[in-house]
């Protein structure tokens, strides 16, 4: 299995999140200003990171 780093950074550029992604690969992704969390869509599901 392949193993790949997810680094996510908020609206400032400022490092949010680092964690290892196994989850297969991100269709899309965004953040939402109403959730204050990233959405990420991938082949197997729906995520949220905040």
């Amino acid at each position: 299995m392949i193993f790949f780093h997810l680094i996510l950074f908020n609206k400032d550029f400022i490092l949010s999140e680092k964690l290892t992604w196994t989850f297969g690969s991100i269709r899309d992704m965004c953040w939402s200003i109403g959730l204050m969390s990233f959405i990420i869509i991938t082949e197997i599901n729906k995520s949220l990171f905040n």
